[in-house]
């Protein structure tokens, strides 16, 4: 199936269910904003929510709960990630090695957990099972930026 030289909204969206919707919404008592206005509050809500589970629930399941790590944060925003920027390089992580032993855990950009290791022995199986542990979106986007998009042999 070839693709139209053009793209629009239009061309991908099935005629039908723009009919479809277009009766939906003319046979609402509410005007065509208001039905944006509560769509658009619904996905608000959604995202809060979203959030409000990563920061009040998520935390009493992960995997990551129960390794030592540093108990206090910063900021709910940037977590323990301002501490180490504003540091020389893994000065902190070092420090938390100290403290805490070989496998750690803190917190990121809203909250989210984050694993540190220096175990030989477990640096060893992640690398050699790199597909089985990926890295954050984030920290994926810097690498490909940095040595190119790869491909699976």
């Amino acid at each position: 199936m070839a693709l139209p030289n053009t793209l629009s909204i239009d061309s991908l969206i099935n005629p039908s269910f723009i009919l479809r919707a277009q009766k939906l919404l003319d046979s609402l008592s509410h005007s065509r904003w208001q039905a944006a206005g509560i769509t658009a509050g619904a996905l608000v809500l959604y995202q809060v929510s979203k959030l409000l589970k990563m920061w009040w629930i998520d935390p009493y399941f992960s995997p990551l709960k129960d390794l030592p790590g540093p108990e206090t944060y910063e900021s709910i925003i940037w977590g323990n990630f301002k501490k180490i920027l504003s540091t020389q390089n893994s000065v902190v992580h070092e420090e938390w090695f100290e403290k805490y032993g070989h496998v750690i855990h803190y917190r990121t950009f809203l909250l989210s957990r984050r694993l540190a290791t220096k175990d030989p022995r477990a640096l060893a199986h992640i690398l050699n099972h790199a597909y089985d542990y990926p890295k954050p979106p984030q920290i994926r986007e810097g690498l490909q930026k940095l040595f190119g998009h790869a491909t699976p042999r």
